[in-house]
């Protein structure tokens, strides 16, 4: 099989490559939509897995931060089912 690509008119483009063939520079096309961007996020991680990404709107300060490990920061360690007194943060 061929290695090809096509462009669909929405703009998507596809490429197609032999399932083990390692990933090539022409199999990707870097793009920046409507002139790149930001977001800013909190998030963290446990022994156990993944929290959330609380996305926070324009800045962050001391009051915001408070209140993201208050609610956010518990709510996670609640879903892992992890003792307050066992953390190291």
């Amino acid at each position: 099989m061929e290695e090809y690509s096509v462009k669909l008119s929405d703009g998507r483009q596809y490429c197609w490559k032999r399932p083990n063939d390692p990933l090539q520079d022409a199999h990707v096309k870097p793009t920046v939509k409507f002139g790149g961007g930001a977001i800013f996020v909190w998030g963290c991680f446990t022994s156990l897995g993944v929290g959330y990404l609380v996305k926070i709107d324009g800045g962050l300060d001391a009051e915001l931060y408070c209140k993201i490990l208050e609610e956010d920061l518990m709510d996670i360690l609640h879903l892992y089912n992890l003792d307050t007194d066992d953390i190291v943060f």
